[in-house]
């Protein structure tokens, strides 16, 4: 199995270069394609409520700003599962 070295870290903040989404990463992805995929949510709101996430291929994305985000991932912060996870599929582009 090899070793993935993400472009972009957790709390990174990211454009999305079609839509012109920002966000920050809330989550990493490495399809057994070798497509990688970011989670990223936006810091909007609409109608007074989060979005969802969005899921984009890392080719898709590019860096705003670095650690605008800091997650406290220390033994025993997690909070399991995720309520929301992958809502669309994007083409996989190397």
């Amino acid at each position: 199995m090899s070793t993935v070295n993400f472009t972009h870290e957790l709390g990174d903040t990211l454009r999305e270069k079609v839509s012109g989404l920002e966000g920050v990463v809330m989550a990493r992805a490495q399809y057994s394609t070798g497509c990688i995929h970011y989670g990223i949510q936006s810091r909007g709101l609409k109608d007074g409520e989060t979005r969802g996430w969005e899921w984009f291929d890392q080719s898709r994305l590019e860096s705003v700003s670095s650690a605008t985000v800091n997650f406290d991932i220390s033994k025993g912060s997690a909070s399991g599962p995720l309520p929301v996870g992958p809502q669309e599929q994007t083409p996989c582009t190397k």
